[in-house]
Order: C-alpha cells, then sequence, then structure tokens
C-alpha cells in the first residue's frame, strides 16, 4: 500500500524527513505510524547504526534484561513518587505498579537487544493492562501518564550511564544514545496512547 502524504518537512540540517500519512497506511517502512488526531505523523528513523552502536545497544539491552536492582528500585522510586496516594498506598495497587514497572523494562530491553535502534511496539501485557485499568477505574487517569513519563526518565538516566560505562567510543555513544531515546521515547508514546 502507498502511503497518501498529505503534508511534509524537510530538514536541510540533519537530512529527516517528516510526513503526516492518511490513517490506512500505519506502517511506512517498518516505523509505526502515531495517531494525531485524523493524521498519523511517522517519526523520523535517524540514521542507520554502525556495526559498533547496534553493539553497544544490544549490551546495554542484556543489562536492564538481568533485571539489576539498582535499576529496578530506581524506576519503581521514580513512578511511586509521582503516582497518586492508592496507587503508593495500597499495597495490591503499589505491588501490581511495581510489575507493571518491570514487565515494561524487560519488554524494552528484549525489543532492542532483537532490534537495536528499532521502534518498540507498546507494551499491553496483563501487568500493565491491569494497572492501567484500575487507575481508570479510580479516575486517576492522569497517573498512567505522569508514572510512565517518570518511569521514562528514571530508565533514560540508567540508560545512559550504561551506555557511558560500557564504551568510550564518542560514534557508537552517539549513535546509540540517539537510537535508545528514538526507541525509549515511541515505546512510551505508543504504550500510553495505547492504554487511553
Amino acid at each position: 500500500m502507498i502511503a497518501a502524504v498529505t503534508g511534509s518537512y524537510v530538514n536541510s540540517e540533519s537530512k529527516c524527513f517528516s510526513a503526516a500519512i492518511r490513517l490506512d497506511s500505519v506502517s511506512v517502512r517498518g516505523q509505526i505510524a502515531q495517531q494525531a488526531g485524523r493524521m498519523a505523523v511517522v517519526p523520523d528513523a535517524g540514521e542507520p547504526l554502525s556495526p559498533e552502536a547496534a553493539d553497544l545497544v544490544r549490551r546495554v539491552a542484556r543489562v536492564f534484561l538481568d533485571e539489576p536492582a539498582d535499576l529496578m528500585a530506581e524506576v519503581h522510586a521514580a513512578v511511586s513518587a509521582a503516582a497518586d496516594e492508592p496507587l503508593r498506598s495500597e499495597p495490591v495497587l503499589a505491588a501490581e505498579v511495581a510489575a507493571s514497572n518491570r514487565a515494561n523494562v524487560l519488554h524494552l530491553a528484549a525489543c532492542m537487544l532483537k532490534d537495536p535502534g528499532g521502534r518498540v511496539p507498546a507494551n499491553l501485557t496483563p501487568e500493565v493492562l491491569g494497572i492501567a485499568r484500575e487507575a481508570f477505574r479510580r479516575g486517576i487517569e492522569q497517573a498512567v501518564y505522569t508514572t510512565y513519563h517518570a518511569g521514562q526518565n528514571a530508565v533514560w538516566a540508567y540508560w545512559m550511564r550504561t551506555a557511558f560505562s560500557l564504551s568510550v567510543d564518542p560514534a557508537a555513544l552517539r549513535q546509540a544514545l540517539e537510537a535508545g531515546s528514538r526507541s525509549l521515547s515511541g515505546f512510551i508514546d505508543d504504550t500510553v496512547a495505547a492504554l487511553s
């Protein structure tokens, strides 16, 4: 299927092309379109990763898949601090939040290990859906947006520290950090949009 471009912009500095396409064309060269009203916006895919950068992304992902206690603690602390009171104080809900955090971190890492720099699809596992439904049922749906972005910040900080601990190659680091940022932010945006 050919996507009908309804508007476009070319950034001559970064040599990136952005376009709005029809919603019936949801996949363009492997990029999943994000819905924006009645249009879909496909984020710039960035430059292809060098073998060194792809290897660095995989190495960081492997660290995440080992579930380091400090990573999980940082993500949980950030999400808990941003969560509304019932999600923090009720033991069953707090446990569901922790399970959702863990599921999201592992999903992100597994996808990045498999396809460094690729788009990470939304995570709609039972752990994630359960706590989101509970937040909506209780009328605290804003907590979903707030907590996901707090978790994103914690994951990104850990991602950067890990990447810098594994490589001193500036070119590989630049590409790996750009790819990690794109994958993480796209994953968060897509998951939050799917939960809405």
